[in-house]
This record gives structure tokens, C-alpha cells and sequence, in this order.
């Protein structure tokens, strides 16, 4: 016997099945999005780099002034030299070239550029060097079928060190190019404020007492502002107007 399956119109009693869409996976190629981290990258070691050339030059300048010959000389010899004994070096420079001395508030700030701002960035920077990075090259979408593009979700890149002392030794740190856009911009902050205290630190350049300016002192730049156990270094808010004034600007 040959049983025929009822159509549901005739028994109605077969219920129909809600359709479920389908959805298929494909992966995109993130080019565009590792160029974007890849460049960000660049642009924090280059800016770092140029912060580093800058504390080197200032001390060579004030040692041997406008000889170039000798300048030359002195950055062979600084050449070697890791990011961290150049900041040493320029800030003792800074402290021994005060004149008159620091005071009390002064000092303050030179410890606060120097450990806050100089050396923590020096930390930072080895850990973008030296650490491990993965950046993603592909990400898995998932769409609907017959759709034309579904965007993926921003990837992110993970930068991975070692620190024994940690009770977690290995952790990635999860970083967009965002993030460290603002590193770079961080650094290039970091280098304004750094030319000016070395300038009027050591007298040279803009702050040379042959260009007939009163002399400025460290604590008519800047301020220190924040609490206790996360102080920052930044100009005063009228520092901008005494510059124009002494022609100046920046």
C-alpha cells in the first residue's frame, strides 16, 4: 500500500515552519586596519625618537654652543647612549645650568618632568618596543545570505610583555589605534614642555641672554597641578601671553 502524505490544505493540521535565515561567515582581510595600527605605532617611535635627539641636542648646544665641529663630536659620543642615561644627563644638565638656582617649588617640578613625565614614558616606550604584538589580519563576519556587506567589528591588537613580579607574569593588553594615536600625541606634548624648561633651564636659544629678554624662571613656565600620588607638569595658563609679549609665540 502506498501512503500519500496529506497536503495541508486537505487536513489542516500540518502547521508551517517559520523560516530561519540563513547566514554564511566569510573573512575580511583587515589591510586598511593593520596599515592604521602600523602607522600609529611608527608615529610613537618617532616621536619618542625626537624627544630623546632633543635632550641630546640641547646639552650639546650648552656645552660647546654654535661650533658645529664640536657639536658633531659630542654627538658621537652621546650617540650610544640608551634613552634613559640621555634623560639623566639633560636633567642634571637643567639643574646644575639654573641660575639662580631652583627653589623649593622648582624642584618640585623638575622631579615631576623628570620622573612623572621623562622616565615613565622611557618605561612605556620600551614596552611598545620590546614587548610582543599581535596585530589581526583577518576577522571572521557573519552576514546574512544574499546580503551584500555586514561591517566587522573594529579589530583590536593585543601587546603582550613579561613581568615576573605580577601575579599574572603574562597578560596582553588590548590597544586600538586610537589609543595609541594618543601616545604619540602624548610624547608630542611631552616634547613641548621639555623644550621650553630645557631652554630656560640652560639659557639658550630663545631664552639666550644675548637676545636682551629678561630671564625667565622655571616656575614662571610651569605648574604643577593634580593630587599627591599622580602630579603632572603643565605651562601656566598666562605662559602663552608673556611669550608674544617677548616676541616669542609659539
Amino acid at each position: 500500500m502506498i501512503h500519500k502524505h496529506p497536503s495541508p490544505s486537505a487536513t489542516g493540521r500540518l502547521r508551517s515552519v517559520p523560516s530561519i535565515p540563513l547566514r554564511v561567515a566569510r573573512l575580511a582581510h583587515l589591510k586598511e586596519e593593520r596599515d592604521g595600527y602600523y602607522r600609529a605605532i611608527g608615529r610613537y617611535m618617532v616621536e619618542f625618537s625626537s624627544l630623546v635627539a632633543f635632550m641630546r641636542d640641547l646639552v650639546a648646544h650648552k656645552i660647546v654652543g654654535t661650533d658645529e665641529k664640536a657639536t658633531q663630536l659630542i654627538r658621537l659620543a652621546f650617540g650610544s647612549l640608551q634613552a634613559q642615561q640621555v634623560a639623566d644627563g639633560f636633567f642634571a644638565v637643567c639643574r646644575a645650568s639654573a641660575d639662580p638656582p631652583f627653589d623649593r617649588s622648582e624642584q618640585a617640578i623638575e622631579k615631576c618632568l623628570r620622573e612623572n613625565h621623562v622616565n615613565a614614558e622611557i618605561r612605556w616606550r620600551n614596552v611598545i618596543a620590546h614587548g610582543d604584538w599581535f596585530v589581526p589580519e583577518w576577522v571572521r563576519v557573519s552576514m546574512p545570505e544574499g546580503a551584500e556587506d555586514d561591517p566587522a567589528a573594529p579589530p583590536v591588537a593585543y601587546l603582550s610583555r613579561v613581568q615576573h613580579h605580577k601575579p599574572t607574569p603574562l597578560e596582553p593588553k588590548p590597544l586600538t589605534i586610537e589609543e595609541i594615536d594618543t601616545y604619540g600625541e602624548r610624547v608630542q606634548t611631552l616634547r613641548a614642555l621639555l623644550w621650553e624648561f630645557g631652554m630656560v633651564c640652560t639659557r639658550t636659544w630663545d631664552h639666550d641672554p644675548a637676545r636682551g629678554l629678561e630671564p625667565v624662571r622655571v616656575s614662571d613656565a610651569f605648574e604643577l597641578v593634580g593630587s599627591a600620588n599622580d602630579r603632572t607638569v603643565q605651562f601656566r595658563a598666562d605662559y602663552g601671553d608673556k611669550l608674544k609679549q617677548r616676541g616669542l609665540a609659539r
